[in-house]
């Protein structure tokens, strides 16, 4: 049997799930008329025939005790040991060929036996012996067929394992965790700090592992050329500062990423200042948000498009494009003076609000809150140029840069206007909504 790439344990695990042999010594039971055939004889809910002076004895103690329950359960348990269950009467009545009923108890089962005995009862009758004889014999093939096909796939299973020890002297660390992280982490070097394991697969069995031995993980993150890193060792301190680094690492190769993946926009930004940039921030702005990316595993750039607008506008409306999300903008622009420089490089507040379309819940429902209010704000060093930070119902706060690429913007300043106004009042039904859902939860 392949192993399928999985640790040892898993396919071990799979190989016996997949042959019941494994799992029991004997084959399971043939079933008669409600009586069991087995390893273990003719049985019913496990209770074995007894003779007839037993279960004569039985009658007679029963009998004796019923009108003193109440005082035996007080002042001496022995005799109640002696009583059965229904079951075990059950049991009886079926192993010596009677009748059972339907719905049947302790007091009508024993009647049948009592009626049984008067009629002169001496043993089990034949016809009954006879067909536990050929059910036993059926059985005893069927475990016979069981045994051997234990004892095949007992070597299989050994050969697979033989395989996995193979495979696991010759394989590198991380195969090894991934193989068997039980016994890697039993095997690691006491007087070795912390070990680095790059392209771990499941670093939860290798934690797991390892804090049965008292070992320290931390899982590192990932690099451009190595996914999924974690560190192991004994000293505590040693694996922090080394998954320390690597977060550094993957730090500044993110950075390196975005600043090679955001060049050419800056080189599209240099090229709008050469030829114009209309003196004024409407136009089509791609945003760098790189906590944002992180957070919401964003490939593609964020985008706002912002609407033309005329000097002494009161506000500035932009359509937002957050990747995962769009929605709208209102920037403030009535605290700056009227003209087109006395705008750059002062802190503008900007109200946003989502799509409720974009939002991606099923059937209409937004989950569960509170929304915070959807805000931020945004510096225009130039009309080519800016900075911010958004806050809202997604999280945040999210910082940004941001580099105009072209004066032509898709958005009017009516459609981006409407478009807020409405996302404003279908997010403020929905807070509105869990705030007083809140309150009645709060009043119980």
């Amino acid at each position: 049997m392949a192993d399928n790439g999985g640790t040892i344990a898993e396919t071990v695990d799979k190989f016996i799930k997949a042959h019941p042999e494994l799992r029991s010594e004997h084959a399971p039971p043939l079933k008669y008329k409600q009586l069991d055939y087995s390893f273990n004889g003719v049985t019913f809910a496990s209770h074995h025939r007894a003779d007839l002076a037993t279960i004569s004895k039985r009658l007679l103690i029963d009998d004796s005790t019923d009108s003193t329950s109440h005082a035996i359960a007080k002042k001496d348990t022995t005799q109640q040991t002696l009583q059965h269950t229904r079951f075990w009467w059950k049991a009886q009545v079926l192993m010596y060929g009677l009748k059972c009923p339907d719905i049947f108890n302790e007091t009508n089962l024993k009647s049948i036996f009592t009626e049984a005995l008067a009629k002169g009862l001496e043993g089990v009758p034949d016809e009954q012996k006879e067909v536990e004889e050929r059910q036993m014999k059926e059985y005893q093939l069927k475990d016979q067929k069981w045994q051997e096909d234990k004892a095949k796939w007992e070597a299989e299973l050994k050969t697979l394992k033989d395989q996995f020890a193979t495979r696991y002297i010759a394989a590198t660390n991380e195969a090894k965790a991934h193989l068997d992280p039980d016994r890697f982490c039993r095997e690691l070097d006491p007087s070795t700090n912390f070990i680095v394991l790059r392209g771990v697969k499941d670093w939860y069995r290798i934690k797991t592992a390892a804090e049965k031995l008292g070992l320290f993980t931390e899982y590192a993150g990932s690099l451009r050329v190595e996914r999924n890193i974690v560190v192991i060792g004994n000293n505590k301190k040693a694996v922090t500062d080394q998954v320390n680094k690597v977060k550094l690492q993957a730090g500044d190769e993110k950075a390196a990423d975005r600043k090679a993946r955001f060049q050419p926009f800056e080189q599209q930004r240099q090229k709008l200042v050469q030829t114009g940039d209309g003196g004024n921030v409407s136009g089509k702005w791609i945003l760098d948000m790189p906590k944002y990316a992180d957070e919401f595993f964003g490939t593609e750039e964020c985008s706002m498009e912002i609407a033309s607008y005329r000097d002494g506008d009161q506000f500035v409306w932009a359509r937002l494009d957050l990747h995962v999300y769009q929605g709208w903008m209102k920037i403030h622009f009535d605290k700056t003076k009227s003209g087109k420089k006395e705008w750059r490089g002062v802190e503008m507040k900007v109200d946003w609000e989502l799509e409720r379309e974009s939002w991606g819940e099923p059937n209409g429902h937004v989950g569960e809150g509170p929304f915070e209010e959807s805000e931020g704000s945004i510096t225009f060093g130039s009309a080519t140029e800016c900075r911010g930070s958004l806050s809202g119902v997604i999280g945040g706060p999210y910082e940004f840069v941001g580099v105009k690429i072209s004066q032509d913007s898709s958005v009017s300043a009516t459609e981006a206007e409407r478009g807020y106004w409405r996302a404003e009042v279908e997010w403020e039904e929905i807070r509105s909504g869990w705030e007083e859902f809140e309150q009645e939860m709060n009043g119980y």
